[in-house]
């Protein structure tokens, strides 16, 4: 199993419109085989900041769900809404 740690930046105004669309990534990978399981936090300082924390089953089947259609659809408007480009890092489980 890993972890995923997605960083994401709203631009100011538009984190209620990211936290939806993220909703709707998260719903889509529910169905997805290797997908275990996901958080979504954003920070209590500063609410732009957004980080969505994710488990697989290996780093292929993140690989694999980060290039499926209906993630890319949906992240690139995600895209859209944010100040910098999105972080993703994938970590085993020491």
């Amino acid at each position: 199993m890993i972890k995923v740690i997605v960083e994401r930046k709203a631009k100011k105004g538009k984190e209620a419109e990211v936290l939806n669309l993220l909703r709707q990534v998260k719903s889509a990978a529910t169905l997805y085989p290797g997908y275990i399981s996901g958080e979504t936090l954003y920070s209590t300082d500063d609410p732009t900041q957004i980080v969505v924390v994710a488990s697989f089953a290996s780093i292929e089947a993140w690989k694999d769900w980060e290039r499926r259609p209906e993630r890319l659809k949906v992240t690139a408007e995600i895209d859209q809404l944010l100040e910098r480009p999105t972080k993703a890092t994938a970590y085993k489980l020491a």
